[in-house]
């Protein structure tokens, strides 16, 4: 009997909406063993991922040791981190950080980051200079694309989606920035300054 041994596709945030995502598209094409980063693999959503025999590592971005684990063998990796505000300074260019060296440590030969629409462009943006965009929220989202093009993987790719359309959907639309204000009888949204 011949066994060929699938390549291993290592997800953080696999409990989310993104990496949620990439985990269903890579079980539909059947060609890969799928690893995930979760918080809590306790929670449904980690539950539910365990059922269809995804391989769960309990971790956080800021835990190198668990993220080189997680990476440990992986050909590639999709990156996905929550964005930056004032009260979070540092840590998405941080978190970016710790997964591109845990996964370049580990031999990943494609990395895969998924970032925002028009990053590392930030300053060409009108008003730039003036004040009118929140700066953390650009540089960090550029230092993360940059942490991935500096660190020599093989293959790399970004991803700059300009908005995900599930935010528009409950129960996402809690969570949601919205650039307009948006009401209806069952729910309101809230401007979230992230």
């Amino acid at each position: 009997m011949n066994h060929i041994q699938k390549p291993v596709i290592l997800v953080a945030g696999g409990a989310g909406l993104q990496g949620g995502a990439v985990i269903k598209a890579l079980l539909a094409k059947g060609d890969f063993a799928i690893r995930a980063i979760v918080r809590n693999k306790n929670s449904e959503a980690a539950k539910a991922l365990a059922a269809q025999n995804i391989e769960l590592f309990e971790t956080t971005f800021d835990e190198l040791e668990g993220l080189s684990k997680a990476a440990r063998g992986a050909t590639g990796v999709f990156s996905v981190q929550m964005g930056t505000h004032p009260g979070n300074k540092g840590e998405e260019t941080r978190h970016a950080n710790n997964l591109v060296a845990a996964a370049r440590a580990a031999g990943v030969r494609q990395f895969v980051h998924t970032s925002v629409a028009r990053a590392g462009e930030h300053e060409n943006f009108v008003d730039w200079d003036k004040g009118r965009w929140e700066p953390l929220y650009w540089l960090e989202k550029s230092a993360a694309i940059d942490a991935v093009k500096a660190a020599g993987f093989p293959y790399w790719t970004i991803l700059k989606p300009p908005f995900l359309m599930e935010n528009l959907l409950p129960p996402g639309m809690q969570a949601c920035s919205l650039p307009w204000p948006m009401e209806s009888s069952s729910h309101r949204s809230r401007r979230n300054p992230n």
